[in-house]
């Protein structure tokens, strides 16, 4: 599983230096992350009001309840601190949220690798499109496939196509489109990063 976690970068990125990464989280209740992280589920550390920077892997995990706490003990590998950080919906105001959980289906899952940014995406599709559809063809091929029985995940790969060159034709930034776009799935988030332009 994949786990969202809020927690500062200087204190991560000085658990990523040691020899033998771990985080130890407490919680007076039982929950999240309590009960809830295996060995091999990746936690993707978030800046609190921030952006996605770093992630790691779980390679063993121990829970203790002593003097009314839970706490869990996290060893760590294949620690990354991310060259681009990516920004994400965060649908939950808690500081440790379990994405693929069926209790947070409103969490969009998150993606692993580090994001480009919106202008290496435009040029990425300019090169691969001889000629970009018109702002009227895009929103006519949004239309039709949040209104044609959309399958979530399936289909919110050609979403995010359409939300670039959406982005790219009628120079709203596409932080702002996908916003409006998650008006039409009131049961799940768009699955994706949001990517950002230089400024």
């Amino acid at each position: 599983m994949d786990h969202l976690v809020v927690y500062s970068r200087p204190a991560v990125k000085k658990v990523f230096r040691l020899k033998r990464p771990r985080i130890i989280w407490f919680r007076k209740r039982k929950e999240a992350p309590v009960g809830f992280v295996n060995k091999g589920d990746v936690l993707y550390f978030k800046e609190p009001g921030g952006d996605v920077f770093g992630k790691a892997q779980v390679s063993s995990v121990k829970e203790t309840f002593k003097k009314g706490k839970y706490f869990v003990d996290m060893k760590l590998k294949r620690t990354e601190v991310f060259s681009f950080p990516f920004s994400v919906f965060k649908k939950d105001r808690r500081a440790w949220i379990v994405c693929n959980s069926p209790a947070n289906f409103n969490q969009q899952q998150l993606i692993s690798m580090p994001s480009p940014t919106l202008e290496q995406l435009e040029n990425s599709l300019t090169k691969h499109l001889k000629k970009l559809p018109t702002k009227k063809e895009i929103e006519k091929a949004f239309r039709s496939v949040t209104n044609n029985n959309f399958e979530y995940p399936k289909d919110v790969g050609v979403l995010f196509v359409l939300s670039i060159l959406l982005s790219m034709k009628s120079q709203v930034s596409l932080k702002d489109i996908q916003k409006e776009m998650l008006k039409y799935f009131p049961s799940s988030v768009y699955p994706f990063a949001i990517f950002r332009a230089k400024n």
